[in-house]
């Protein structure tokens, strides 16, 4: 019976995601699937268990509904289930593609659906590149048989942090530039056009201040 999140495999808390998102109207309705999840037991198998042994079961399994304390550990190397992966560290390390396709999938949505896929942008095999000399399809399919959940959002926490810390950087320097240039436009009309410009980027700025990197999933 698995207790918490970094017991939990991504493929099966992706299951459990798609139980909590479906539609139902009682908690007790999807309990016994998500608890054969858990146990790698039939749904069947769970509702014959003994009452006693299904409560303790349903008091074990309560770490679905709370969210994993992250660190934002971070890492080199990871050893998953015996395969190397290299984690791109630096956001000066990843390419124009990774970048694209680490946005395209984490603002979707339903992005619980592609914490494998999302990982896979920058968990790479070692020695190689990305999407070079391997398939991603077959990482996202180690990734969700293998990696724990609170590993891979660890991972993912710590990398969004160094994205955003990169994006502030770059908007205040833009900001700065712009300060700069309003002195040295040509026209009143231009100098107004930098000045709405630069309050734009101190507004996104604030933005992301407030909303910092929590609620990732």
């Amino acid at each position: 019976m698995i207790t918490s999140y970094d017991k939990l495999t991504l493929g099966k808390y992706t299951k459990i995601q798609e139980l909590l998102h479906s539609d139902y109207e009682e908690f007790i309705e999807i309990q016994p699937a998500i608890l054969a999840i858990l146990s790698d037991k039939t749904e069947d198998e769970v509702l014959n268990l003994p009452l006693s042994k299904y409560a303790d079961m349903v008091e074990e399994s309560s770490f679905v509904l709370d969210t994993p304390k992250l660190k934002g550990r971070s890492l080199v190397d990871l050893n998953i289930n015996g395969k190397i992966f290299c984690f791109v560290r630096s956001t000066q390390d990843i390419t124009a593609s990774q970048y694209i396709d680490y946005q395209t999938l984490v603002t979707k949505k339903d992005n619980w659906k592609y914490l494998a896929n999302i990982l896979a942008c920058f968990l790479v095999p070692k020695g190689g590149k990305y999407c070079e000399g391997y398939d991603i399809v077959d990482v996202v399919q180690w990734l969700n048989d293998n990696l724990d959940v609170y590993t891979a959002m660890d991972t993912c926490f710590f990398f969004r942090k160094k994205s955003l810390k990169s994006i502030k950087r770059s908007l205040r320097y833009l900001a700065a530039v712009m300060r700069a240039m309003k002195w040295k436009a040509p026209t009143e009309k231009a100098k107004k056009n930098l000045r709405r410009k630069r309050v734009e980027i101190e507004e996104v700025l604030t933005d992301l201040s407030e909303t910092g990197v929590g609620g990732l999933w």
